[in-house]
């Protein structure tokens, strides 16, 4: 791998060289599952996922892989007919059940557990995955 060195001072990216003979290491990475709030009106629906995106980014850049439930809005722009919203509960349930650890990330303008969170909360103690609620806890199992 190769550095790019950007101008702005900031700290340069590794890049992949695709005439390496050999690839690069990409070691197992902790899997967490940000469960949090996403239900409500459209409003608060929108601010939920800004906040579930902005723990996804922090996560990512502390060396975490992510599965991020609200990702699956891209998907809603994809045909014209809505899916029903079990289907995205059962959507997300199958994946964090895979996961190795399950982040509860509530934000501060919505501190109550859903019952879809409390679900995955329930799921996720059944199957022994770990629940944590702070980064901190999250820290320290990696």
């Amino acid at each position: 791998m190769s550095e790019h060195r950007p101008d702005d001072g900031t700290e340069p990216e590794p890049t992949i060289d695709l005439g390496a003979s050999e690839p690069p290491d990409f070691p197992r990475m902790t899997t967490v599952y940000i469960a949090g709030p996403l239900s409500g009106s459209e409003c608060q629906y929108m601010a939920n996922v800004g906040h579930m995106l902005r723990v996804w980014r922090e996560l990512m850049e502390m060396g975490f892989a992510c599965v991020c439930p609200c990702a699956d809005l891209l998907a809603g722009f994809m045909r014209p007919t809505p899916l029903d919203v079990m289907a995205y509960k059962r959507q997300s349930m199958e994946l964090m059940r895979r996961c190795d650890v399950v982040y509860i990330s509530l934000p501060t303008f919505n501190q109550r557990i859903s019952w879809g969170v409390q679900a995955e909360i329930d799921e996720a103690k059944r199957l022994g995955i770990p629940v944590t609620y702070s980064i901190g806890e999250l820290a320290g199992l990696m």
